[in-house]
C-alpha cells in the first residue's frame, strides 16, 4: 500500500508557511496508456493530455491509489531527500522478472539501484523512512516540519468523492 509524507512548515514568518513537501515510499508504476486510460484519469482531460504527451519519452507512470482498474504493477518510483541541497530526488525502479515473488524490500534490501549520495554535493539521500525518523528541516526557515504522515487504503467504497483513501496519522 502506498504511504507517504507532508511536511508542512508551521514559521509564521516564512514564505513556506503553511505548504507542504510531498514524499512517498515506493510507489507503484504501470504501463503509461493503462494509467492514461484508467477510469480515475481518464475523468481529468489535462492529465489524460499530459501522459499522451509524455509517452514517447517514459514507458510508465505512477498509478492512482485506490486503484478500481487493478493496473499490473511494472515499476516503483523511488525518492529520495539530500538535506544539503534541499532536493528531491525521484528514480524509477524496474525489478527484474527473474526475481519471482520477492516484495519489493526484499529486492531493494539485497540491491538497491539508487544512488547513496547526492550527484549534486555528493552528500547522503534520505529515504521516507530516515526523513520521518530523523525530521526535515524547512528549506526556506530551516525550521523542523510538522509531519502529515499518510497511506493509501485501497479498500474504500468505489465512488466517493474528497481524499479517496488517504488516512492521516
Amino acid at each position: 500500500m502506498p504511504v507517504g509524507c507532508d511536511f508542512v512548515c508551521n514559521n509564521e514568518d516564512c514564505i513556506a508557511y503553511d505548504t507542504a513537501l510531498t514524499i512517498t515510499g515506493p510507489w507503484p508504476m504501470g504501463d503509461i496508456d493503462a494509467v492514461a486510460n484508467s477510469s480515475k484519469v481518464s475523468k481529468h482531460k489535462e492529465v489524460k493530455e499530459f501522459l499522451e504527451k509524455i509517452k514517447e519519452q517514459r514507458k510508465y507512470a505512477c498509478i492512482n491509489y485506490p486503484d478500481p482498474d487493478d493496473i499490473e504493477i511494472k515499476a516503483f518510483r523511488l525518492q529520495k531527500y539530500c538535506r544539503e541541497c534541499r532536493v528531491v530526488w525521484s528514480f524509477d525502479y524496474v525489478p527484474s522478472v527473474d526475481k519471482g515473488e520477492k516484495k519489493l524490500e526484499e529486492l531493494l534490501a539485497e540491491n538497491d539501484p539508487t544512488p547513496k549520495e547526492c550527484s549534486q554535493c555528493n552528500g547522503p539521500i534520505m529515504t521516507l523512512p530516515e526523513l520521518t525518523e530523523e525530521g526535515m528541516q524547512c528549506p526556506h526557515c530551516l525550521k523542523t516540519l510538522k509531519q502529515l504522515r499518510w497511506y493509501v487504503n485501497e479498500d474504500i467504497e468505489e465512488g466517493k468523492e474528497g481524499d479517496e483513501g488517504q488516512k492521516y496519522e
